[in-house]
């Protein structure tokens, strides 16, 4: 994207700028130049009954609004409840702007007001708004945005810096041409988002079904955990599971390369999350080899377990074996010939989700130990049953993964265009 933004479709002379090189045709503006910033706002004297949708920080995501589904009144809205947002409007967070919570406004939005805490830009006449929205995206804006807030301990821009900001700005149609391509692939991640927003919500609804009401039971009995299938049984997760909590490793025994070293900050929902990697020494493999990861363990976090209501926890894929376990991570170990796939998904249930956000409620920073999951009660089925069970969601859970794999090969397939565009191997006609 930050080459499209600088050198455009197909052009072969460039000229320097204060940005580097750019398309000859183009130029360096100030955003000033090209939008009006932060043009309409709500006055005090507002009528205290005008009614509209309020656009908060947390609404706002890369890209997306989720406008709020019921209106507030102007008197008890508020006092950030400011900012009048139209259509082609594009938006800017200006507090923790690293997180990107900047959006295109491409649909009708009529009494529609957003927070203080966003700049909000309208375009004239000679740019595209969505090219713009593109531009504030770009690695050059990023870096000038990060400039302006390094060292802050509570990151924010505000409205005169968003003026401030340099844009590389080529000429009207060809900034619509750079934005239609760019819209084009966005619509395709869109949608396949969109699959995997559904898929995930069935599987939910799925799994809460399964795991309550069994597969073609039509007698059912009261239990500890609510009405359950007749033939079930109700025990305590450690009379057939173990959770092993890690090893305390040492700071100091961390070095650049050796074997992986899985911490609380490795376990994603459902996943093993790599991005912040440390190591230990090779031999530690061998001297603990009792807290070696190996393919199809489960692992859970103890500290922090939950995140926006989904517990931390993962199968231990074959390229994540061999890590070594940290304390506050713990791993299950099934005791009985219950199916490790099908403790994965009891642990995911929303009933253990509820009891282990009771556990932690109120504490700081919030922990649950092995033995209070141990002793979280379950309806269990028979062996047959749960490998029936786990086979269904492991199916779900393949959709799913197919279609993540397909949105990371959209993603590419951008990324890839847009250097096919930048580099002039695709030329392409402005009409």
């Amino acid at each position: 994207m930050n080459e499209l933004l600088t050198k455009g479709i197909g052009h072969t002379e460039f000229k320097d700028s204060p940005v580097g090189k750019i398309p000859v045709g183009w130029e360096v503006k100030k955003l000033s130049d090209l939008v009006s910033v932060d043009r309409e706002s709500l006055k005090n004297s507002t009528d205290p009954d005008y009614e509209f949708y309020y656009i908060d920080i947390a609404s706002v995501r890369t890209g997306v609004i989720d406008k709020p589904s019921n209106k507030i009144k102007f008197y008890g809205s508020p006092s950030r409840a400011k900012r009048v947002v139209r259509q082609n409007d594009v938006l800017i967070s200006t507090v923790r702007p690293n997180l990107k919570a900047f959006a295109y406004v491409k649909d009708e939005f009529v009494d529609c007001i957003c927070s203080t805490g966003f700049s909000v830009l309208r375009v004239n006449e000679y740019n595209d708004g969505r090219f713009i929205f593109n531009s504030i995206l770009s690695d050059g804006v990023t870096k000038q945005i990060d400039a302006l807030v390094a060292g802050s301990n509570y990151p924010a821009i505000n409205s005169s810096d968003v003026k401030e900001l340099s844009i590389v700005r080529p000429p009207l149609p060809e900034q619509q041409k750079i934005a239609s391509i760019l819209t084009s692939v966005d619509k395709v991640i869109e949608k396949t988002q969109s699959q995997i927003n559904k898929l995930q919500d069935l599987k939910k609804g799925t799994m809460n079904e399964l795991l309550t009401k069994g597969i073609g039971h039509t007698e059912f009995k009261d239990s500890p955990v609510g009405k359950i299938p007749k033939e079930w049984e109700v025990k305590k997760f450690g009379e057939i599971a173990r959770v092993q909590g890690g090893y305390a490793f040492k700071s100091k025994d961390a070095q650049e390369s050796g074997a992986r070293w899985l911490k609380i900050a490795n376990v994603g929902i459902g996943k093993v999350v790599w991005k912040d990697k440390s190591h230990l020494p090779p031999e530690f493999l061998t001297e603990h080899r009792d807290f070696v990861l190996r393919t199809g363990d489960i692992i859970v976090a103890l500290t922090r377990p939950i995140l926006n209501h989904k517990l931390k926890i993962a199968m231990v894929d074959t390229p994540d074996s061999g890590a070594l376990l940290n304390q506050r991570v713990g791993r299950i170990l099934s005791k009985t010939d219950v199916g490790v796939r099908f403790l994965y998904y009891l642990l995911k249930s929303e009933y253990s989700v509820g009891f282990i956000e009771k556990v932690i409620f109120g504490s700081d920073p919030p922990n649950i130990s092995g033995q209070q999951i141990e002793s979280i009660n379950f309806a269990i089925p028979s062996i047959q049953e749960q490998q029936k069970i786990a086979s269904i969601l492991s199916s779900m859970d393949s959709h799913i993964e197919e279609k993540q794999r397909k949105l990371q090969q959209t993603q590419s397939l951008k990324k890839s265009l847009m250097q096919d565009l930048l580099t002039g191997k695709v030329r392409v006609t402005v009409n």
